[in-house]
């Protein structure tokens, strides 16, 4: 074993020459080989046939200690080893540009920027007119629509067409709830309604959601929600429904469908 390191050792100082430091800080290396005229880092390069053989040396000066550090050799020996055969250009001197944002452009804060499909449907997002119930009236030509509901709780619900439409795709209905359960009041009552993916539809805010029992001599209270359905090809409107309120504490849940009566279109107002 000490044969073998002592053999190492002498490999290790041909191979790289020793490195001593002088008083003056400044590192020398003596190298071993035999041809004395080469630089020290050309025998650490591979072989391969180099094209060029002008060199230039450039140095780079540490201001702190005055140390000089040969480099330009290696790195023109490593141009020379990225010359393209089969183009004939040389890969290192291949110019790439970079664009760079200058500080007076706008920057966008990280949450703020959208996905390009996120902005696509923003654009082409459908704003629904607000209606006030006030400005509704029954349509004259198409009838009021009874929901059927399964739980014969005293709940009724008529969907209302109205009379105009604020545009040629738009048609404006008014949901009507109403409780005539003299024993028990409705609580959270929710409606839902869709349409087929070619239509689009919009529930506006209900005007309560409460309904208290039903007293004969008082006149009824309702709970009324406008429906706003954009129907842009006229075709035949399906809507599905789905409603849900308390009773008692039970709660009491409906769906169907209405796909007769529901008119495709309306007159402009």
């Amino acid at each position: 074993p000490t044969n073998n390191i002592k053999s190492s050792t002498n490999e290790l100082d041909e191979l790289f020459g020793s490195i001593t430091v002088s008083s003056d800080n400044k590192i020398h290396i003596e190298s071993s080989n035999s041809a004395g005229n080469l630089n020290p880092i050309d025998d650490c390069l591979p072989i391969f046939p180099i094209t060029n053989a002008n060199k230039t040396t450039s140095s780079i000066t540490n201001t702190n200690e005055g140390a000089t550090t040969e480099k330009g050799e290696l790195f023109h020996d490593l141009q020379d080893l990225l010359f393209d055969q089969s183009t004939g250009q040389n890969i290192w001197s291949t110019k790439t540009s970079f664009q760079t944002i200058g500080s007076n452009q706008n920057k966008i804060p990280l949450n703020e920027i959208k996905s390009s499909s996120s902005l696509k449907s923003l654009e082409t997002e459908y704003v629904f007119p607000i209606i006030s119930l006030e400005s509704i009236r029954p349509s004259p030509v198409n009838p009021s629509i009874n929901i059927k509901l399964i739980h014969q709780t005293g709940v009724h619900c008529v969907l209302h067409i109205a009379r105009d439409s604020p545009r040629p795709d738009v048609i404006v209905s008014v949901l009507s709830v109403t409780n005539t359960n003299t024993s028990n009041a409705i609580n959270n009552f929710h409606f839902q309604a869709a349409v087929p993916k070619n239509m689009r539809i919009k529930l506006q805010n209900p005007s309560t959601s409460d309904l208290p029992v039903y007293n004969p001599i008082l006149p009824a209270q309702a709970i009324t929600q406008i429906l706003i359905v954009s129907n842009p090809n006229k075709e035949p409107v399906r809507l599905n429904y789905k409603l849900s309120y308390y009773l008692s504490g039970e709660q009491i849940n409906e769906s169907g469908e209405i796909d007769n009566g529901f008119p495709s279109s309306i007159d402009l107002i």
